[in-house]
């Protein structure tokens, strides 16, 4: 993962900057009209909805757009409605999830259905609790328009999950909204008795005022910072994770010599297309392992402080993608054959190549394929971009194979090389027409 940088983080203040200008203005149009006539419900929804509306179709049109790109680069089709198949067990954890993740509105809706049954009509309200109702109705369409734009303006940095998150927001706020003021109308009576108790006894007035804020503090302090319930179910899945890892490693396997070898040439074969590179990074490592636990990803690795992620010049981005390649083609080379261990190898060369055609460095690559025929120019882009490094990799280690199976013995013997330990290895190594030592000034 990279590091964000100042200029990173100051990068979105503009942005954020925009969204609230945008929103006080809308804000100040909604105080100045909206006041003038007595809104209703149906008035007040349609203009939040319609602000809802204006906002998402942009958005979904463009993610649906880049969601069909991707399918469709990764050689899928396209579905169409009859194309779905989703069986019931599937249908039923869902509807579940759905309804767990959204109980509280769910059950925000249920009480509206069954007060406002027996709740009067807000216009045969008395006078206290009508002053209730239309204070909390307005002022609460009003705080949901202003929230609603100023999200809806800042989920445009995230298409999928911003969005929804405000339609979730958006729903909940209003069931709650209108969960209150149907409680207001269903408990007049008590509303009308508790103001006039209140103009009778302001002392007692004030003094519950205190109770009730005592209460709330008191409330709130747990569900911040104790949170009981929450707290001991982490610490029962943390004291789990545990008990599975101790186990875990008590189940460690040996690795046989075979095997480990044929690990130490795919890493020796990443490690060589270090002899590239201006200067070694100091924290550069490379092992293998000799015992593996169940839940162990790596069988060995290569690794230093970036792998040289912060340059991004075409030379950098051409070696990052031989790398990836070096350790599986390694293994073809001294084995004939190729293992299953070059998985997230593979899935970093697709990602840097995709950057690689998108900043116009090979082939007429489309970034996000609108039709069929744009997804298979970018697959065949692809494949040949792919056969193009396996030659020039399949040359290198050719040249080099006696080095290769010299650095594979060395890190069966010792596990583990830092920079020291490979730099006489990689000072021997021989280069070819298309694999070059890189200019200093490329590594920014």
């Amino acid at each position: 993962m990279k590091r964000e940088s100042i200029r990173d983080a100051k990068r979105p203040l503009p942005y954020v900057l925009l969204a609230y200008m945008i929103t006080m203005a809308i804000a100040f149009l909604i105080v100045t009209v909206a006041p003038r006539e007595r809104g209703t419900f149906a008035r007040y929804a349609a203009i939040t909805l319609g602000f809802a509306a204006a906002f998402s179709m942009p958005l979904v049109r463009r993610y649906l757009e880049r969601l069909r790109g991707r399918v469709l680069t990764a050689g899928g089709s396209w579905p169409t409605w009859p194309g779905w198949r989703v069986t019931g067990s599937t249908i039923a954890a869902w509807l579940m999830r759905l309804v767990v993740a959204n109980a509280v509105i769910i059950g925000g809706a249920a009480l509206i259905y069954a007060w406002s049954k027996s709740a009067p009509a807000p216009a045969s309200l008395p006078e206290p609790a009508a002053t209730i109702y239309g204070v909390a109705w307005q002022c609460g369409w009003l705080w949901l328009m202003i929230w609603t734009v100023f999200r809806c303006l800042l989920a445009f940095g995230d298409a999928q999950r911003g969005f929804l998150t405000v339609m979730r927001g958006m729903l909940a706020r209003i069931v709650m909204l209108t969960l209150a003021s149907v409680a207001i109308c269903k408990f007049s009576p008590m509303l009308v008795t508790l103001i006039q108790e209140m103009e009778a006894r302001p002392h007692a007035t004030f003094a519950t005022a205190i109770g009730l804020l005592v209460v709330y503090g008191v409330f709130r302090f747990v569900d911040r910072w104790i949170d009981l319930p929450v707290r001991q179910y982490t610490i029962a899945r943390a004291a789990i994770a545990e008990v599975r890892a101790s186990v875990s490693e008590s189940r460690r396997r040996q690795r046989t010599e075979s095997e480990v070898r044929r690990t130490a040439v795919h890493e020796a074969g990443h490690a060589l297309l270090y002899a590239a590179m201006p200067s070694l990074p100091e924290n550069f490592v490379v092992k293998v392992f000799w015992d593996l636990g169940p839940n162990d990803r790596y069988r060995g690795f290569v690794r230093s402080a970036a792998n040289c992620q912060t340059a991004q010049v075409e030379s950098v981005s051409h070696w990052k993608m031989l790398f990836d390649l070096a350790g599986t083609v390694a293994e073809k080379i001294v084995y004939g054959v190729r293992a299953d261990g070059a998985v997230e190898d593979n899935t970093r060369w697709t990602r840097a190549a995709q950057e690689y055609l998108a900043c116009g460095y090979g082939e007429v690559y489309f970034e996000e394929p609108a039709t069929e025929l744009e997804a298979e120019c970018n697959q065949r882009a692809l494949n040949r971009l792919k056969s193009a490094h396996y030659e020039v990799l399949e040359t290198f280690l050719d040249a080099n194979r006696a080095l290769l199976d010299e650095l594979a013995d060395r890190l069966v013997t010792d596990g583990e090389l830092d920079h020291k330990g490979i730099a006489p290895y990689l000072a021997q190594v021989t280069f070819t027409q298309a694999v070059r030592p890189l200019p200093s000034e490329s590594i920014v």
